[in-house]
């Protein structure tokens, strides 16, 4: 898949949030995130960015502020409670977004959905986003250590025309 990467207008104090936008999708994971979940668990969605926007202002991306996946994060971290007034039938652990955690300034954030089952890979809701996660995590681990992309700061340096394969 080709995929791009761009910053999301998540521009705080003290961290900057991208995504990535695989070619011949609508929109970019992380909007798209968010157009579902406006709709799917708005109070939900409502109390994770307001988080997003507390970590990015006033702590900075710290480890313990996410959930670790594998090589990957997710959001909310373990002791955040998102609340239940609009869970759907079944969603008992919650919503999550899948991201990465690269430096205490950057996050990439992915896409997610209400989690129905223990393990990601097994949930019919969030598990294509949680593999979607892990590689593009990889695919940018990657990148980095053959020197297309690059973190100074807030910023990720890549080429203008380089396409992220996932």
């Amino acid at each position: 898949m080709k995929t791009s990467i761009f910053e999301i207008r998540l521009r705080y104090r003290k961290v900057r949030f991208y995504t990535v936008h695989v070619e011949n999708s609508s929109l970019p994971e992380f909007n798209d995130f968010v157009r579902r979940m406006t709709v799917k668990c708005p109070h939900k969605l409502g109390e994770l960015l307001k988080f997003i926007e507390e970590v990015g202002e006033n702590y900075g991306a710290e480890e313990r502020l996410f959930r670790h996946e594998r090589n990957s994060h997710a959001l909310p971290p373990h002791y955040v409670d998102l609340g239940d007034d609009d869970d759907e039938e079944g969603s008992r652990y919650g919503l999550r977004l899948y991201c990465c955690r690269f430096t205490p300034e950057i996050v990439f954030l992915y896409n997610g959905d209400l989690k129905t089952a223990q393990y990601p890979d097994l949930c019919p809701n969030v598990a294509k986003y949680f593999k979607f996660a892990l590689r593009a995590t990889k695919a940018i681990d990657e990148a980095m250590r053959d020197g297309y992309i690059q973190f100074d700061g807030f910023d990720v340096l890549i080429d203008e025309d380089f396409v992220l394969e996932i």
